[in-house]
């Protein structure tokens, strides 16, 4: 197929495609800074934070810019009552307290904050740190650390 100019010159199919590019794209969204991002909606898997923009200007009205931008957040921690694996599975502090004892003795709660039953250790949960550098905070499930224990998603539906 042969494209022709109305002068009968050929022309490049290139030159074509540049040229209803250049017709049918709308100037862009012209955006204020992003501003700070949100909250994580839950302090553990599946939470979402966001942020927004100011729409300085919209000069192809005819599509929304964009103003807002959303994020997944919390990835890693387990909610309550979600599968959660004490990880590394065989941590324990200094003075052999792992992190079963931690959640029988109620030394910690979920949410990274000092159990009913903290003033048997004292101090703060950074006094008793493993060797390896980790506390219950982080390795254990009952102190709001560990590692979320994910079921296989669902297929992304096709566009």
């Amino acid at each position: 197929v042969a494209l022709i100019r109305s002068e009968g010159l050929p022309r490049q199919p290139e030159a074509i495609a540049i040229e209803l590019l250049e017709k049918e794209a709308e100037p862009p969204c012209l955006f204020g800074a992003w501003g700070h991002w949100s909250e994580c909606s839950k302090p553990c898997a599946d939470g979402v934070r966001s942020r927004t923009r100011k729409v300085e200007a919209n000069p192809g009205a005819s599509s929304p810019c964009t103003d807002r931008e959303e994020a997944k957040c919390g990835i890693g921690y387990a909610c309550p009552g979600h599968p959660c694996m004490d990880e590394p599975h065989d941590w324990s502090d200094p003075h052999g307290d792992d992190c079963f004892m931690y959640e029988y003795a109620e030394f910690c709660t979920f949410f990274k904050g000092y159990g009913p039953g903290w003033h048997i250790k004292g101090g703060k949960f950074s006094d008793h740190t493993a060797p390896d550098g980790i506390t219950a905070l982080e390795a254990c499930c009952a102190c709001g650390g560990g590692a979320a224990i994910s079921k296989p998603k669902d297929p992304e539906p096709a566009e």
